[in-house]
């Protein structure tokens, strides 16, 4: 060592400057090698947070408890500065728990999301990319109900790029018409329970795997103001649990739990069965749109993926909208947010001002016969009731009147 010292003391000076100078070069060259990436410090921090976030539920649901939200602590909504859409109303009777006498244990958890769900950049403002629209139809109306709404609120492109149809029957002019999102579920192609529930378990797992903040299901008859449901899941935090629209009764439904049928099929000969059990809740009517936050999907997807809910809806023999209040309200505690400016054909449409319209997150039609029309009245419609029997062009148009299809425009 002193040997190595005096050969290194009679080396110039700057020789010896130069030679360190290089070995911290190499050593912060070594340090930069270490560390991750941004993409791959992006895809650790996503595949942890899925990870506690998952674990968080599914221990908290072993203990028969609705879990604490782990990412924020505050509850609220995404911006405290936007002001929420009009609201009917909103329970303030607190939260029921998770109630393990109603857990059914799934038998198959292969729908549970394998893209990474996180909530990062939770507080930046909600866009239209960020929203996962599904659209429910049938063979019999794809030519019938279709062609309006791809004239009217899915005239953009950026509108069809987040909307996906799911029917029953393939369609190469539609699948073109929507860059492939139009999928054939092979469920029945008849408006019966087990066809519709089939269809809402397809439409819940593709939204599942999208990772969206937001899923919004509307049907067919539907008009959907895009505008208009950018600010009223603006006013909303998709990190919480919400589950957002309209009542179609005046009272809580009252429905009858009979249990997984696949369990009691497995009971001893001569043995009773379960009692059935009685509950109640509000429920949003699928014909008036629903939308639910990323928190709350992430919760229901033991229950709603499509090899499970058609499980659900024969526990309380109920159709779709229906069985997701009942995953939602029942099983997991969550109440419904009624929104007022969502609007279906249950609702007497021709009563609506036209201040409601243009204030509308959705609204349909119903047509029994030329005299049996259930519409929104405009005084001054674009187009006449026999080239726009189901009035979404003239609403496009009050909407959007430099859109192509209205006159002047």
């Amino acid at each position: 060592m002193y040997y190595r010292w005096q050969r290194m003391s009679s080396l110039k000076p700057r020789t010896v400057l130069m030679m360190g100078t290089v070995y911290v070069m190499l050593c912060f060259v070594a340090v930069l090698l270490l560390l991750p990436s941004d993409a791959e410090e992006k895809e650790n921090r996503s595949s942890k947070i899925q990870a506690l976030q998952v674990e968080a539920w599914q221990g908290s649901s072993k203990r028969g408890g609705r879990p604490r939200n782990i990412f924020f602590s505050s509850e609220g909504r995404e911006d405290d500065l936007v002001q929420p859409a009009r609201v009917e109303s909103h329970s303030s009777l607190g939260r029921k728990t998770f109630n393990t006498s109603r857990y059914v244990p799934v038998q198959n958890k292969s729908f549970i999301p394998s893209n990474p769900t996180t909530f990062e950049n939770s507080f930046r403002q909600t866009e239209l990319s960020d929203i996962f629209i599904g659209v429910k139809t049938t063979e019999i109306y794809h030519d019938t109900r279709l062609p309006v709404l791809f004239e009217t609120w899915l005239d953009g492109a950026d509108v069809r790029k987040q909307t996906y149809f799911f029917t029953d029957a393939d369609s190469p002019k539609y699948s073109k018409e929507t860059d492939g999102h139009f999928i054939n579920t092979h469920c029945a192609a008849r408006h019966t329970r087990q066809g519709l529930c089939c269809k809402m378990g397809h439409i819940f797992s593709t939204y599942l795997q999208s990772g969206k903040r937001w899923w919004c299901n509307v049907d067919d008859d539907n008009y959907l103001n895009i505008g208009n449901l950018l600010k009223l899941l603006r006013s909303y935090r998709h990190d919480k649990d919400y589950y957002l629209g309209r009542s179609s009764t005046s009272s809580e439904i009252t429905v009858y739990d009979v249990g997984d049928k696949r369990n009691l099929g497995k009971k001893k000969v001569n043995e009773p069965r379960p009692p059935r059990r009685q509950t109640s809740f509000w429920f949003a009517t699928g014909g008036a749109g629903v939308c639910i936050s990323r928190s709350l999907a992430v919760k229901m997807s033991t229950y709603a993926g499509m090899n499970e809910f058609p499980h659900i809806c024969n526990r309380i023999n109920l159709p779709d909208d229906v069985s997701i209040a009942f995953i939602i309200v029942d099983i997991l505690g969550i109440p419904l947010t009624k929104i007022g400016d969502m609007h279906s054909h249950l609702a007497v449409l021709r009563n609506l001002h036209e201040n409601q319209v243009k204030n509308a997150v959705t609204l349909s039609y119903r047509m029994h016969s030329e005299k049996a029309v259930n519409s929104v009245m405009l005084k001054s419609a674009a187009f006449n009731t026999t080239v726009d029997p189901t009035r979404f062009k003239s609403i496009h148009c009050l909407l959007h009147p430099e859109a192509g299809i209205c006159p002047g425009a």
